[in-house]
Formats: C-alpha cells, structure tokens, sequence
C-alpha cells in the first residue's frame, strides 16, 4: 500500500508487477519503484533487476491497477515475446539497417526496432492473450503527441478506436498508420512484417517530415531476455563477438549496452582519470631511477627520418576527456568481446585439461630439474642433511575424483605493453584485440596484470589498477609519435619479486629505440621474459631487423594483422595453459 497526500492508497505495486511476471513465465526479479511527481512512468531492467519510475498523478486516478498491470505486461512481453533475445533483436535490426543503408534514417533503426516490438505487443500479443483493449494507452495517450509519435499514435486509433484518446491528426498520417496497422496485423513472420514497416516509415517520412525523436517508449532500454539474468551481460558480449564492421560495433554499444551501463559509466569515467593520475607519480619515481645523458632530437630530415626523441620525453597522459573516454569505451567492449569468444574458441579445440584434485601418491627423487615448489622440505629433513639428488625428495600426484589436496601453482604475472601510436593507426584494432586476448588469459589463470599504452605520452594501469580500468586504457588510440617507456618498464616489474612475462605489440618504430634496447636487455638479464609480436603499421625494416637478430627477445614478424591474435593465443597457452580450464566463461563487462 501507498500513502499519497496523507492518506492511504489500495495499489500494491508490487503485487501487481508480480502479477504481471508470473503471467509472463519470468523467473523471480528483484523489484524495486519510485514514485515522483512531475515525471513519466519509465522502468530499467537488467541483471535481474527491475527499477520503475511511477508518477504520482497516476496513482491517484481511479484506474491506476489496471493500468500499472497492462504496463507491466507491455514492458516484460518484451523478453517473453518480443524481440525476447539479443540474438533476435539484432537479426531484425540488421534488416531495418539494410533497408535504411545510405540514408539519413540509418542512425534511427534502432527506434524502428523498439517501435516494431511495442506495436507487435500492443496489437497481436496482449490482445490475444488478455483484454481485447490495452488499458495503458490511455494512459500513454492522455496528452497530444507530437512528431513521430503521432504516426504511432494513429495507428492504434485506427485498430482501438474510441478506446484511445482522439485528438486532431493530419488525414496523410492517418493513411500511413493503416497501412502500418495492416502491415502488424497480418500474420507473417517478424523479418517480412518489419521490412514493409521500415518501407512504409521510410516512404512516410520522405512526404511528411516528422521528429523521429519524438518517439517515446516506457522503457530506458529495450528489454531482452539476457536482462532478466544475472549474468546477462555475457549474452551482450557474445553478441558483440560476432560484429567485424567498427561503425556497427561502435552502434551496438550505443544502442544495446550504454543505456544498460548509465550508472556506471560516470564512476568508471572517475576511476580511469584517478589511475591516470598516479602516472605523475611512477613517471618522477622513475626518472629518479634513471638519469640520462640527452639524446639529439631534430625534426623529418630531408631523408624523411623521424626525429631521435629521448625515453624520458615520455610522459604519463595524467587526465583522460570524456570524449575520448566514451570513445575507449565503446571500443573496449568490442575488443573484450572478440578476444573472450577468440580464447574460449581456442581452449575448446585445445581441450585443455580441467584441474583436478590429486593425492600424494609415493614419494620420489627430487633434482634439480624439477620445480622447487615440488620439493616437500619436511619429508627431506627426515632423510638426513639437505643434499641436492640426494636427500631430497618430492610427491608424485595422481587424480582423484573425490580428491583429499588440490594441487596449486602461481600463473606468472604479465606487462601488456601496446603501440598505439599515429603509425599503429591502421593496425590498431587487431593490435588491441591480440592485447585483450594476452590480458584476459592472464587474468583467467589468475596472474597479476598490469599495461602500459605508449605514443609520446603512455597510459599506465599497474598492478594495482582496476580490471576494468585496466581495459579502457588498452582500448585508447594516442595516434602521436613513438617513444616506448622502458622507464616505467623498469619500474614495474621492479616492484615484483617474481618473473614477469612481457608482451609488447608494436611496428618497432620507436623513436628512442638505442635507448629502449638497452633498458630491455636490462630488464631480461633480471629474469623476465620479453615478446614482441611486430606487425606492420609503416615500415622500419632496419630497427625490423636488429630487433629479430636479439638473443634476450623472442621475436615474431606478422604479415597479416588477422593473425596477430592467433600468435597471442599460442603465447598465451604457452604460458598459462595449464591453469586454464576448458569451458571458459565469458566475463561479464
């Protein structure tokens, strides 16, 4: 019960809604409403939970049950009927697309989509299984609409009648709505029925120019079946593994997932520039560790050689705008998804073995080839004096189903480092995905991670940053020149006590590239392990060559930056294969 002006109200929101669900064979949902004066009814639904906005007049009118119910049967026979599935929603989408491809109607297929699914509720589905009349559109409909809602608006005038509010309407409007009408009520599949809408929209639109902003709906996102799990956001990345089109996959994320992240946008947003910041901080450590004499630095000479620049010109990029933080945004959801689906397709056709519970079967030898976490101390002592292949001893495991001591060992910690300079342009899509595929198979094993994004500036995240934080600055194009920061390398792993695996995808056009050979046979001759994966943005055959001819970096040459990923596969299960397990599960974003 609600009290509305001091006194009682009979409206069991929360009955009501639960009516609604059963109704529509949804599984339980945490529910929670918002009652405010002054504003439109609009409910959010994702990760299993549902918020509604209620204005207060409506509770107050005499009908308000009735219409709180038929507002909740529209809003969830989106996820049981209609376009019930990201997968569906996106086969209908794609045919409003190809239908408005090269027109300006393109950007508002999305809004065609979400019309298509209200009229197809509105008209067929509820209809069919309830009252014969919607009673939430008189509601919808107590004050004039404007712009394209009008057409909306005619055409359930013209199926409803008198049931919906009249109000003047433009006879043109009036005809194009029946022939909307018709379109809904024949009984052909969904693609057919939403081609002939887009036509006749299109058609419509070219004789009579009406604001297709002006659509309203009841919902801040169009509901789908993924929004009534908790995991549901896992259906939306798998859904953005499939694009291979950056305007469509950059669309995909305003439409599908934006709207589902609004409240955490802003607090990522705070959180990067936060971690950026701390970059101030790394950069005066480092340089404190590292003073250099000048390198020269001139500009193109007339060879057209870029200029010399030294490794402390590289700076830290302390404060992300959000423009280009909406930018990363987008593009790290596109990115994580092709680099999830990528490495659970590989570790299927791997089949890589699941962890299993071992038993401490018979003691054996310990020598010195074997890892010196096998060596059981305890038992050696027993045999007398520490001596090396003497008496030193280790278990031998076997598996065991119902097992008494699960076997561990540590997934080595991993540096992403990635270019992402002006030369890297053309390339960076493939780069950044071969980065996310390293990163995520690290982070899946269980190492630590941390990455570094370098042009003349350099984006940190360090082993303390966020995850997700972590993602954003993988996904940021810099686009200047090329200073690699061996510097805040060094400062890294120096920080660990443990060895570090380094992957670095660049076209090896460092500008201070004596400088970076130098630190980075420092930093192996620490005991880390150094990768270059050198794919081609321009072309740098000579400093190509040194670095292939180093015996401290294993060196892999792409040709072709489609398979780039598939060589981060190999280093990736090269390294952390043993600590992954089979059925890897996409992570939600």
């Amino acid at each position: 019960m609600e009290f509305l002006n001091g006194r009682e109200t009979m409206v069991d929101i929360q009955k009501i809604f639960n009516r609604a669900r059963v109704e529509m064979f949804l599984p339980a949902l945490k529910f929670s409403y918002e009652i405010k004066g002054n504003t439109s009814f609009k409910t959010s639904i994702k990760q299993a939970s549902v918020s509604v906005t209620i204005p207060r007049e409506l509770l107050e009118r005499s009908d308000a049950e009735e219409i709180l119910l038929w507002s909740f049967r529209h809003i969830l026979a989106h996820v049981h009927y209609c376009p019930y599935d990201i997968k569906t929603a996106r086969e209908l989408e794609e045919l409003v697309r190809k239908e408005l491809r090269g027109t300006p109607l393109l950007e508002h297929a999305h809004s065609i989509l979400w019309l298509f699914a209200d009229l197809q509720i509105d008209l067929v589905y509820l209809p069919m299984n309830f009252s014969p009349s919607p009673h939430h559109l008189k509601y919808i409909y107590r004050k004039e609409p404007r712009g394209m809602e009008l057409l909306k608006y005619s055409v359930y005038r013209v199926v409803y009648e008198d049931f919906v509010p009249e109000y003047e309407v433009d006879p043109l409007v009036s005809s194009y709505a029946r022939y909307v009408a018709k379109t809904i009520l024949t009984p052909r599949p969904w693609n057919s029925k939403i081609v002939m809408l887009t036509r006749i929209i299109k058609r419509f639109l070219n004789v009579r120019s009406l604001d297709m902003n002006k659509l309203t709906f009841m919902e801040t996102h169009l509901p789908l079946k993924e929004d009534v799990k908790n995991d549901g956001s896992s259906g939306l990345l798998k859904a953005g593994a499939l694009i291979s089109d950056e305007s469509e996959a950059r669309s995909f994320f305003r439409e599908w997932v934006a709207p589902r992240l609004k409240e955490q946008i802003n607090d990522l947003f705070r959180r990067t520039n936060e971690v950026l910041k701390k970059g101030k901080e790394v950069s005066k450590e480092s340089l404190m560790e590292k003073l250099r004499s000048l390198l020269s630095g001139t500009p193109l000479d007339e060879s057209g050689k870029e200029p010399v620049l030294r490794t402390r010109m590289s700076k830290p990029m302390t404060h992300m705008s959000r423009k280009q933080f909406m930018e990363s945004l987008w593009r790290c959801f596109w990115y994580k998804a092709i680099a999830e689906d990528t490495v659970m397709k590989f570790m299927m056709k791997r089949g890589l073995p699941r962890p299993t519970w071992t038993i401490l079967s018979y003691p054996d030898e310990w020598t010195a080839e074997d890892d010196i976490e096998e060596l059981d101390i305890e038992g050696s002592a027993e045999e007398g004096p520490l001596i090396p292949e003497v008496t030193t001893i280790r278990w031998i495991r076997r598996g065991s189903l119902s097992g008494h001591e699960l076997s561990l060992r540590f997934a080595p910690s991993v540096m992403v480092v990635l270019d992402s300079s002006r030369s890297m342009m053309s390339s960076f899509n493939n780069a950044a995905i071969a980065a996310f595929i390293a990163y995520l198979s690290a982070k899946k094993a269980g190492g630590r991670t941390s990455v570094i994004v370098f042009s003349t500036k350099y984006l940190l995240g360090d082993w303390d940053a966020a995850d997700d934080v972590k993602e954003i600055l993988l996904s940021t194009r810099l686009g200047e020149y090329t200073i690699l920061p061996t510097h805040v390398m060094l400062h890294l792993v120096t920080r660990l006590s443990e060895p570090v695996f380094i992957i670095i995808i660049t076209d090896g056009g460092w500008q201070n590239f004596d400088e970076a050979i130098s630190d980075l046979k420092k930093i192996a001759e620490m005991g880390h392990e150094i990768v270059i994966l050198h794919l081609y943005g321009w072309k740098y055959p000579e400093k190509v060559s040194r670095l292939s001819s180093l015996d401290f970096i294993r060196f892999y040459h792409i040709d072709d930056p489609k398979e780039l990923k598939n060589i981060a596969l190999e280093e990736s299960y090269q390294k952390y294969g043993l600590f992954l397990v089979p059925h890897y599960k996409f992570q939600p974003y």
